[in-house]
């Protein structure tokens, strides 16, 4: 079950990664967290992967939100997750609706179930 689930994550992985429409956008940390950096591998139609290292681990009652954020258009949440000791966490992406091209991700802290609009400070950040 698991293992198989792991599996097929890693090929759907590889296969985005292979697919000339797929983006790498790199995240730099903002001001709580300059040290924390994230990579996101984005493919509209797929989804996309999050890998972020360097985060302080959030409060309790607290976890990071993803957001993707196209033109002018409100920010889109794109989940939420949370890191272990080290700092380093992740999050899988569906594909978003109605989002394509998307120009800038970032994440900031918010409530742990997330909310509908950016609230918290944001402490990554990249343009794609």
């Amino acid at each position: 079950g698991a293992l198989k689930a792991e599996i097929e994550h890693e090929q759907q992985l590889l296969a985005m990664l292979s697919d000339p429409g797929t983006e790498i956008v790199a995240l730099s940390g903002r001001e709580p967290a300059p040290a924390a950096r994230a990579r996101m591998i984005w493919n509209a139609p797929v989804g996309g992967l999050l890998v972020a290292a360097g985060l302080p681990p959030a409060p309790a009652g607290k976890a990071y939100q993803l957001w993707a954020i196209v033109g002018k258009s409100p920010p889109v949440s794109a989940g939420v997750f949370t890191v272990d000791a080290k700092g380093t966490g992740s999050l899988r992406v569906p594909p978003l609706t109605g989002v394509g091209k998307v120009d800038v991700f970032a994440v900031t802290l918010e409530p742990a179930g997330g909310l509908p609009a950016p609230s918290g400070q944001m402490y990554l950040a990249g343009k794609s």
